[in-house]
């Protein structure tokens, strides 16, 4: 190879290598933004199941608790509580909990809320005259027979806890995604018998 050409081959050595860099640069660029998205998707979704399971466990126990006569006052419900938001904010420390106890008279009404009665008419509206059983005790028709708190013996209690927290990733709302998780756990069990059940009255609409 004569000598007149080396330097020449060296300049465009050197040029294709310096492409060669330029177009791994561009092509970071491109790929690491996928990358992170992939990456950060998976941490983000495989905490918030790691979350769901552990607040799962976490609310079967308070639930089966606050069924035991020792848990039937109001106290006692708000020590529980405690409990449950303690074992959230070790996972969790900036989780916010919200709870709802309510209780019902029976699994059916737990599903079906609304106060049976008898539709003369069939107009699927509580007539006057037409009785209804005051599931709830407060003397008027309700669509929605629910007591806050646990309730009488074999009543069914409906404990419910909220968490809502700061997702891992900000930029995870570019994928749709809120800033803040939120979860709801509800867990339906029945009173233990600690007290007699009061009876159930059967009213008029008016």
């Amino acid at each position: 190879m004569s000598r007149a050409f080396a330097p020449c081959l060296r300049a465009q050595a050197q040029r294709a290598k310096a492409c060669d860099r330029g177009a791994a640069a561009v092509e970071f660029m491109l790929v690491m933004p996928i990358f992170l998205a992939i990456s950060g998707g998976l941490l983000e979704f495989g905490y918030d199941a790691y979350l769901r399971s552990q607040l799962g466990g976490i609310v079967s126990n308070a639930a089966r608790d606050i069924t035991l006569e020792s848990s039937a006052d109001q106290t006692a419900q708000n020590a529980l509580n405690a409990q449950v938001s303690a074992a959230v904010l070790q996972i969790e420390p900036k989780a916010q909990i919200r709870f709802k106890t309510e209780s019902f008279r029976s699994y059916e009404s737990a599903r079906d809320p609304a106060e049976p009665f008898v539709d003369a008419n069939d107009n699927g509206v509580c007539d006057k005259g037409e009785s209804y059983e005051d599931l709830n005790g407060d003397s008027v028709y309700s669509a929605n027979s629910a007591i806050s708190g646990l309730g009488d013996a074999d009543d069914v209690a409906v404990y419910t806890v909220t968490v809502s927290y700061d997702r891992l990733f900000g930029f995870m709302r570019a994928m749709g995604l809120d800033r803040r998780a939120e979860y709801t756990v509800t867990r339906m069990l029945k009173i233990q018998p600690y007290s007699s059940k009061n009876p159930i009255l059967v009213r008029a609409c008016v």
